[in-house]
């Protein structure tokens, strides 16, 4: 997975970098244009969003840094040239002299030999520098009284030393920081005054250099005073003209040529050699703009992450507002955000833009400490809610409106989302792309924190983030490719609590680690979810995997490094905890010393942290109705300069698939359970290690490790070949990895496996029904699918005869029982077999004999609660338990006490025993006390439950029924037996039809309604037909298998088969004709051919043969047809080699017999190649797509979409049969165009917008008009999405037009009517804008009816009733 984009980053530094640096020499990056902010935008800036301080410690750090910042400002420090200087009498630096940079003048080298700065209340600072190295020699000559013409060297040096002695001068710079009162922003001006130079310790002497020593050295008695004034004046004009030099372009606006004009009440001049705007007023300069604006540019930054139109944000920050000097220096910011349009892809409320008043002066940074007391050089504070006008402004422009597809990350498809949400399954044939758009219903909040991440055991979590995302009612629509448009599956809508920590890495740079995102969701809900059955827990449970997919098209800067800003040439040097919230979390603090850049860098910086991956493991749980939870076990090593360290502990991050940062615990084992983990295939992990000791920073060069989760069994399909069936496994194990056994089944689901082998073709063995196929992959997890044995007709049946289902009767008996097992009806219908039967009548008698002799003595002795009476042993009688040798007394009995149920004899009544019970007394109980279930028996022998006899244990039913027990038979509970049981052979139901309605076609002739369809569950054509009406009556035609076994009712949908058979009956087309014979041609996806059906009725019932057409390439792609008289005119596209394809075209006689159709050559009428397609395939790029054929007069006008050219396309045929030349619409449409010519054959156009989310028309010569948007705001939401899929024109003769097409978000089938004279009606002929109702418009047809109106089909798929319905509807539309 691979994510591309930087934006944010970016946008997350302009708001700190804009107070602390601006942009010398144009601000030259990606995705931002420096143009100024629109003064009209002025009261959306927030005065005093940001402040830098330099504290007291900083002055006295930045005083030692003079020379670096005078080289910063001034190329060359205090090295410059003195020009020649004239007074009349003498020249200074005369033209024969040179400097350095070949200039005429005098080459001076000065240096700085101490520095301060000290605060001058209430807004300036005092620079006092001594300037030193002053000893140089200067060329004069002249013609002076007395001395006449001479020509000397001049030598300056320090006072009372000698030649080459360097003088000092100490000088003092005052600087001004104020607001400037005519700037609209409040622009910060700074004003440096003139240099006070003291230059009294310069002294010098005159030698001899044409002329002599003598006259040289008279020169200077002569001329003193005018040397003196000269050339003093000459040093601190020159250290004046330096300074005001370097800074007047710093810190006036400049103009000139290829500077922009000045503003209204200003006008460009001159000011110390330098061209820059002068105010009208005061004559001052206009101060420059400190800090940087302009527009930044989020859809080039975005890129292929946007989802539509996202417009430029105005921004600018700038120093203004506030300047005060105490200790130290505070300076603040005004920031600025403003979209130059609102988007329609979020509901935009101006009036609920954070407040733009005054923010108050943070108490923190206007001090000189840090919260903890210890002090700082440099701080900035940001205010919270400068972040937030950011985060507003970012929102409302559509930036935030990303969409992630399977383009950036190629997991994202429909085949893996299907693995973790089964029921998309049910609409996605194939492996499609798909996509998340997210649709922020509120801008996010930003609350601040202490950035604190703390230990809980061997994880680290971030325990308050620096940065907290608060956000409300974040949509992540779910989009994917199927039934050939791409389409709304489900919305899940959650709140996000993310923390986000700030850290530092070994090179000093900042990044960013999130906490926990899954535990970042709240209050998760799912919507629109219409399509997909039962799955709202396994939707919810899939949020975090489309988080983490979503997440980094949003926040993907935090995946990297961010290098800090530099302040005036220095680096910002900072720990952990010198960046948190301050004032109440009002600010977000930055505190930081400084390093000039041209030194080594600190200690801190200098180490290289690294790791090293040893091993790694991964675990996958799954219970039942749950999404699998994978676990990632890590063993890893922290080095150092490459070296592997011990003794610390290190802690860890970790980012997946380029995504972002997170903690991963304390190593050196690792366990990582990302939600990303979940999907299947091969995942990039990356891992920073950082000591845990304090100063501590993070590895900046992260270490990569790839695994690869697999926990699915392999996908299996089966298809026949020429010869033999073709197995195709779609599993992550390598093929050598995998097992395949395989068995041959009879009509009872019978057979005998093979032993495991490598996974290879099948050769077809006859007599069988059909064949079972097994693949397991090395961990054992494995799959099993069936197809139909081919070659034989369906339902084979044994020459029986009959009309019900076999059945027998059985039991079983006991002592004094009688078991009867009578009657055996045999019976075989057509198509029915029965495999065996038996018929027994049996009798069985038990008699018990009994004595009847009486006074016999008892065979044994008596208990001592007993005695003997006539030879039998009987309770004593008893009135009290003391009349009783042992036991109790109880009833006037004599009772024994019990240590266990055998000890108790005593008689109970009927469905009770003698058990001891507590107090070891004999009590009575019922049998089987909890009851038992109902197909139970209590058997008193055992005292528990018994299940009744299987008595279909042995039956045989034939084909189509399913053997059943009608009677469970009568249970003798005392003989723990049951009799009189019966089972039944009776007829299955009727298998599911399935969802069927893809790839919709239809016609009518008299008062015969037929459309066509492809199921979807068993991926067969069907077709349905009606008579005086609309409701269809549907039949499978091709595609059903002729073997396997019957699940189902055999005079049901496909004859009870529920194996798969040939993939037939996508794109088709349908039409009858004057004989109400159907045909319908069609695509078989496994032979990539064209096929035809001819359908005639006969007594009721229709009978289909079918044939193919054209296996010549690919064949059979957007097929259409259109009816003349006895001629079928045929319209499809194949696709050939090399990424080929063409638009072919044929006759086809109506009344043709079908083996004559089929070496016929078509006609290719248009032709083109396209690049191939880089990873899952949308709609595919080929000649033509949605092919609509129309018959005006005796000509055919056919328009299509060029996918290829990416245009709406046409052409004629005229009278006499030739094809003219295709012709293209002049602007890129979308997929989805339907053309119609009028009565000048001047074409009218319907197309979807996708770029404007909106379908529009053209009418020949007009304008183009937005017949509707995709903005919906209901209850579920606000939603901006392209609409007009299968959108279908018609004309009317009065030059009225009408449209019909889908909504495919909110799956509604809509219609729009234009009059003659203009204007659109816009109406919802089915669906609703609210969740949970049935879906509507997949695969909309319309067509002129002949009573007046439209005939509009489309697939309707309601999830909300039991069982779920995917059909074809029919109505009239007037």
């Amino acid at each position: 997975m691979s994510l591309k984009t930087r934006w944010v980053r970016r946008a997350t530094l302009w708001s700190t970098a804009l107070v602390v640096m601006g942009c010398d020499g144009g601000c030259d990056m990606e995705g931002f244009a420096e143009v100024p902010y629109p003064e009209e935008h002025i009261d959306k800036t927030v005065p005093v969003s940001a402040e830098v301080r330099l504290s007291s410690h900083g002055l006295s750090f930045m005083a030692s840094e003079v020379p670096n910042l005078i080289g910063a400002v001034q190329e060359g420090g205090l090295s410059f040239c003195v020009p020649p200087s004239d007074t009349g009498d003498f020249q200074v630096c005369h033209e024969e002299s040179q400097c350095d940079d070949g200039s005429v003048g005098c080459q001076l080298d000065l240096s700085v030999e101490h520095a301060s700065l000290s605060p001058r209340p209430p807004s300036g600072l005092d620079a006092s520098v001594t300037v030193g190295n002053v000893a140089f020699t200067l060329p004069v000559e002249g013609d002076l009284p007395v001395i006449g013409d001479f020509s000397c060297w001049l030598d300056v040096y320090r006072v009372g030393g000698s030649r080459g002695d360097a003088a000092q001068i100490p000088a003092r710079i005052p600087v001004g920081f104020a607001v400037d009162e005519l700037s609209p922003f409040n622009d910060l001006r700074v004003d440096v005054g003139e240099i006070e130079a003291n230059v009294n310790g310069v002294y010098y002497a005159a030698r001899g250099r044409e002329s002599s020593n003598f006259k040289c050295s008279g020169l200077v008695s002569l001329a003193a005073s005018v040397l003196d004034t000269t050339i003093k004046r000459l040093i601190s004009d020159q250290l004046n003209a330096a300074v005001q030099e370097a800074v007047t372009g710093q810190v006036c606006q400049v103009c000139g040529d290829g500077e922009p004009a000045c503003g209204a009440g200003a006008s460009c001049g001159e000011v110390s050699g330098t061209q820059v705007c002068v105010y009208d007023a005061n004559q001052k300069c206009v101060p420059r703009m400190l800090g940087m604006e302009g527009a930044i540019e989020l859809g080039a930054l975005i890129g292929e992450f946007s989802s539509g139109d996202i417009a430029d944000i105005f921004m600018t920050g700038r120093l203004a507002d506030r300047a005060v000097a105490d200790t130290g220096l505070s300076l603040a910011a005004r920031a600025g955000f403003q979209p130059e349009t609102y988007e329609t892809c979020v509901p935009v409320d101006p009036t609920t833009r954070p407040s733009l008043a005054p923010i108050t002066p943070s108490p923190t940074i206007n001090s000189d400490v840090k919260p903890d007391g210890t002090p700082f050089m440099f701080g900035l504070a940001l205010s919270q809610r400068a972040l937030q006008h950011l985060f507003w402004s970012v929102w409302s422009s559509g930036g935030l409106c990303a969409s992630v597809g399977s383009a950036q990350v190629d997991m994202l498809s429909t085949g893996t989302i299907a693995g973790l949400v089964p029921s998309l399954s049910v609409f996605s044939t194939r492996d499609a792309p798909m996509r998340i758009q997210l649709a922020p219903q509120q801008a996010p909040e930003v609350v601040l924190g202490a950035n604190v991440v703390r230990t809980e055991g061997g994880d680290r979590v971030v325990e308050e983030g620096l940065l907290t995302l608060d956000w409300k009612d974040v949509d992540l629509h779910m989009y994917g490719f199927v039934q050939e448009r791409d389409t709304r599956l489900f919305t899940l809508r959650t709140d996000i609590e993310l923390p986000i920590a700030v850290t530092i890495d070994d090179q000093g740079q900042l990044f960013a680690v999130l906490g926990d995102i899954e535990g970042a969701l709240k209050n998760i809900r799912v919507l629109n979810d219409e399509l997909l059955e039962g799955d709202a827990q396994a939707l919810i449970d899939l949020l975090p995997t489309l988080m983490g997919f979503a997440l980094p098209a949003l926040t993907e800067a935090l995946a990297d490094p961010i290098d800090l800003p530099e302040f005036v040439g220095y680096r910002l040097l900072l720990d952990d905890d010198d960046i948190t919230g301050i004032d109440n979390n009002e600010y977000l603090g930055l505190f930081a010393d400084l390093e000039f850049v041209g030194s080594e860098p600190s200690a801190g910086l200098m180490s290289v942290v690294g790791s090293d991956v040893l091993k790694s493991k991964v675990l996958v749980t799954q219970e039942e109705g749950n999404a699998p939870q994978v676990r990632l076990e890590l063993d890893v090593q922290a080095t150092e300069s490459g070296m592997p360290v011990a003794g610390d502990v290190y802690e860890y991050a970790y980012r997946l698939n380029g995504g972002v940062w997170q903690l991963a615990g304390v190593g050196p084992n690792l366990v990582i359970t990302d939600p990303m983990l979940r999907l299947e295939g091969d995942h990039k992990v990356e891992l920073r290690a950082r000591a845990m000791r304090e100063g501590a920073r993070w590895q900046s060069v992260p270490t990569e490790h790839r695994v690869s989760v697999h926990y699915s069994a392999p996908k299996l399909k089966l298809a026949w070949g020429e010869r033999a069936a073709l197995v195709q496994v779609d599993s992550a194990s390598a093929l050598q990895a995998l097992e395949m056994r395989v068995r041959w089944l009879n009509a009872r689901g019978e057979g005998a496996w093979s032993a495991w082998g490598p996974v290879r073709e099948i050769a077809e063995v006859e007599g069988h029904e059909a064949l079972e196929v097994e693949v397991r992959d090395e961990v054992g997890r494995s799959t099993r699918s069936t197809l139909a044995a081919r070659g034989q007709a369906l339902g084979q049946d044994d020459g029986g005869e009959g009309d019900d289902g076999c059945a027998t009767t059985s039991g079983s008996g006991g002592p004094g029982a009688l078991l009867l097992m009578v009657g055996l009806l045999v019976l075989a219908r057509l198509r029915r077999r029965v495999a065996g039967a038996v018929a027994v009548v049996a009798l069985l008698g038990l008699t018990v004999g009994c004595s009847d002799d009486a006074g016999q003595a008892c065979a044994s002795e008596c208990a001592g609660n007993e005695s003997c009476v006539e030879g039998a042993c009987v309770p004593l009688s008893c009135e009290s338990s003391a009349d009783c040798p042992e036991g109790y007394c109880e009833g006037g009995q004599c009772l024994a006490g019990c240590s266990e149920p055998a000890d108790c004899s005593q008689e109970c009544g009927v469905g009770e025993f003698a058990t001891c019970g507590e107090g070891n007394q004999c009590v009575c109980e019922s049998f089987c006390a909890e009851g038992c279930g109902e197909s139970q028996y209590c058997c008193q022998q055992t005292n528990s439950c018994t299940e009744f006899p299987n008595w279909c244990a042995d039956v045989t039913c034939e084909p189509g029924y399913a053997p059943e027990v009608t009677n469970m038979g009568s249970s003798d509970p005392v003989a723990c037996e049951v009799t009189g049981g019966s089972c039944e052979c009776v007829k299955l139901p009727p298998i599911p039809v399935g969802y069927f309605g893809g790839y919709t076609s239809m016609d009518s002739q008299g008062d015969l309604v037929a459309a066509s369809a492809f199921n979807l569950r068993y991926q067969d054509l069907m077709v349905g037909v009606a008579r005086g009406g609309l409701d269809l009556e549907w039949m499978f035609v091709d595609g059903v298998p002729t073997r396997g076994r019957i699940r189902g009712d055999v005079d049901g949908p496909r004859g009870g088969r529920t194996d798969g058979g040939d993939r037939v009956g996508t794109h088709t087309a349908l039409a009858i004709d004057e004989d109400e014979v159907v045909h319908v041609f069609y695509r078989d996806e496994d032979a990539q051919v064209l096929k035809y059906a001819r359908g005639v009725e006969s007594a009721g019932s229709w009978e289909f043969e079918t044939s193919v057409l054209d296996e010549s390439g690919d064949a059979g792609l957007s097929t259409a047809v259109l009816r003349e008289g006895n001629v079928l005119h045929l319209f499809y596209v194949a696709r050939t080699e090399e990424g080929g394809s063409e638009l072919r075209y044929r006759e086809v006689p109506a009344d043709g017999a079908l083996d004559a159709l089929v070496d016929v050559t078509p006609q290719v009428l248009h032709q083109g190649v396209s690049a191939p397609v880089e990873g899952l395939e949308a709609h595919p790029p080929v000649v033509a797509l949605h092919v609509q054929p129309r018959q005006i007069g005796d000509r055919i006008f056919l328009s299509f979409f060029d996918s290829v050219a990416g245009r709406a396309s046409w052409m004629w045929r005229d009278a006499q049969g030739q094809w003219g030349g295709v012709q293209q619409h002049g602007e890129a449409t979308g997929v989805y165009t339907s053309l119609v010519p009028d009565e000048a054959d001047q074409v009218h156009a319907a197309y979807m917008k996708v770029d404007q989310m909106a379908l529009a028309y053209r009418a020949p010569g007009g304008a183009e008009e937005l017949v509707v948007d995709g903005i919906r705001d209901t209850v579920g939401g606000w939603t901006d999405a392209p609409i007009g899929d299968d959108v279908t024109i018609f004309r009317a003769e009065d030059g009225s037009v009408r449209l019909f097409f889908q909504d495919a978000t909110n799956h509604r089938l809509m219609t729009a009517t234009r009059a003659a004279a203009g204007g659109w009606d816009v109406e919802t002929l089915a669906g609703s804008l609210e969740s949970g109702t049935a879906a509507h418009g997949f695969f909309t047809r319309a067509m002129v009816w002949p009573e007046g109106g439209w005939l509009v089909a489309d697939m309707k798929i309601d999830t909300q009733v039991d069982p779920a319905v995917g059909e074809v509807v029919l109505r009239v539309v007037q």
